[in-house]
């Protein structure tokens, strides 16, 4: 076991590297449309501006976080009902199909959930739903729709303190174990009380540094752990604990402060669509989750099954907002096998064995459980009660293929694909021609540089959010909000070099999850259908990734 986290740790180092040098080359290769469109004054003036940003955003992490976090959640508010109250968004594509669909489902009419559209694409309906219930609350003006976006951005900052906080180790989330300090002293909690301390954990796979629980004994050799001492260290070396939680309790300001401004939030807190609800559930769950191994690190295994079916429960439901939530669970589940906790020991408090490997496992397969229980459920009762004709899901699958593996398009949506795929009846004829496309696709000399293009174009790509929220400001204004955006994202990014090298990984359990996620999310990205809004849903993961390797670089 302790061989396989060793090269689960490089293969994550190795995928964030090129992860970030996607990233970069697509941000360096597409920067010059910014200067284009604008002039390059205006850009350089966004990319001063977003350096000066972060440098603010950094010197008020210093605070206490009983401020921070709802100073975060405050402005995460007040920036996008500024925005919602002074661009005036109108719902287009798959958007528009949705809110009219919800206005008539509030007056007590489900027809259009049989349109071709909700046939193909029944995963849609739940969040349809949901819309209807808002208007039904609220009255059928969209604004009720875009203030509930404002309300579910504003708890995001919140979500990502959390994450940011125990990707770092603070919390002690993902099974951190309990431990005490080289010479047998046991640790004691900080002053801030926020998290207890001990000896060193394995730095985060966040790139921060894991906080230990206190109370048990340190049994030796800490098994799968690759901190800062190197591949292959056997015995944990004294740090100071205290040092580790302020650290800690850092990364989590730094992430909510970072959601609270980001650009692509705010300005898409004006569009109708299902990722900000999504996010927050799924980011939400993945959480929850890691405070459920913690419980059972602690020897609590009934707590930490109570909570497990909280955080299956989140994730289903986010998954029903938005069909992503499989690779929240994948990574959420790997991130526990391999990265969390340790051997089976005895809390020196309690006195009580602590679950291991197979306590987890069990865990995990609760987790899955719960999961896929949750979605089938919700469509079993759909179907039942005639909401729809179908269960929910893609009914279309292989389109996402067909689209995401089109060369001439970049992976972006292709009409004439699309007309020569929906033209043929459905069935095994349009499946047959579907995967005959798609392996003739992969087949085709130059894949590896096509995912290359592919990835430098989605997460290199001057954002589109202004292009969503019909936000239309003279040139230079754009061409400044543009560049802001692209330095804070590449600010981000550049904390993903703190985790270590192949040889020396610095990457503990909770950042693990995180990196699993943001690396799952872009890999299925390289075989289907992208637009840039996509990288929405990684971004929570990706800032508090970098919250964390800002946060390590500042303590080395």
């Amino acid at each position: 076991m302790a061989l396989m986290k060793r090269w689960a740790d490089r293969l994550i180092v190795a995928g964030l590297a090129a992860f970030g040098l996607a990233a970069i080359v697509g941000t360096v290769r597409h920067f010059g449309g910014i200067v284009a469109l604008g002039g390059a004054a205006p850009a350089a003036g966004g990319a001063a501006a977003a350096g000066a940003g972060f440098w603010l955003i950094w010197r008020m992490s210093r605070l206490p976080a009983r401020f921070v976090v709802p100073a975060a959640m405050l402005i995460a508010f007040g920036l996008r009902a500024v925005w919602i109250a002074t661009v005036p968004t109108a719902p287009v594509s798959d958007f528009r199909t949705m809110a009219e669909a919800a206005r008539a489902v509030a007056g007590g009419d489900v027809g259009p959930l049989r349109s071709e559209y909700f046939q193909l694409w029944t995963y849609q309906v739940p969040f349809v739903l949901g819309e209807a219930a808002l208007f039904r609350l609220f009255g059928p003006d969209l604004a009720v729709l875009k203030w509930a976006n404002a309300v579910v951005l504003a708890l995001l900052p919140a979500v990502g303190y959390a994450l940011g906080r125990s990707a770092a180790g603070g919390g002690r989330s993902f099974g951190a174990g309990q431990t005490r300090r080289a010479g047998g002293a046991p640790a004691g909690p900080p002053a801030d009380g926020t998290a207890e301390a001990g000896a060193p954990e394995p730095g985060s796979r966040d790139g921060g540094v894991d906080a230990p629980e206190v109370g048990g004994t340190d049994p030796g050799p800490r098994h799968g752990a690759v901190g800062a001492a190197g591949a292959g260290a056997t015995e944990a070396e004294p740090r100071d604990g205290a040092a580790e939680a302020e650290a800690a309790e850092t990364a989590g300001k730094l992430a909510a402060l970072l959601l609270a401004v980001y650009p692509s939030t705010v300005m898409m807190a004006s569009v109708l669509t299902n990722q900000h609800l999504a996010a927050l559930l799924a980011y939400g769950g993945l959480f929850v989750w890691g405070r459920a191994l913690r419980r059972l690190s602690g020897g609590k295994g009934g707590r930490a099954l109570m909570l497990t079916g909280a955080a299956g429960a989140l994730l289903a439901a986010g998954d029903l907002v938005r069909p992503i939530g499989i690779v929240f669970v994948a990574a959420a589940v790997t991130g526990a096998l391999l990265f969390a906790g340790e051997r089976p020991r005895l809390s020196g408090k309690e006195g009580r064995a602590r679950f291991g490997f197979f306590g987890r496992l069990g865990l995990a397969l609760g987790l899955v459980a719960v999961f896929f229980a949750g979605r089938t459920a919700v469509s079993v009762v759909l179907v039942t009660t005639g909401v729809t004709d179908r269960p929910l899901g893609n009914h279309e699958p292989l389109w996402k293929f067909v689209a995401g593996l089109n060369r001439e398009t970049i992976g972006h949506f292709s009409r004439a694909d699309y007309e020569a795929v929906m033209g043929l009846p459905a069935g095994e004829a349009r499946s047959a021609f579907e995967r005959a496309l798609i392996a003739e696709r992969l087949r085709a000399p130059g894949l590896g540089a096509f995912f290359m293009e592919k990835a430098a174009y989605l997460w290199g790509f001057p954002d589109q959010a202004p292009i969503w929220s019909g936000w239309a400001p003279p040139k230079p204004v754009l061409a400044a909000a543009l560049a802001f955006e692209r330095v804070l994202f590449l600010l981000a990014v550049l904390g993903l070099s703190a985790f270590g090298r192949l040889r020396r990984p610095e990457i503990g359990p909770g950042g693990a999850v995180l990196a699993l996620f943001l690396l799952g999310y872009a890999a299925a990205h390289l075989v289907i259908e992208i637009q840039v809004r996509y990288r929405y849903d990684a971004l929570p993961a990706l800032l508090a990734l970098g919250a964390v390797g800002w946060t390590k670089r500042r303590r080395k």
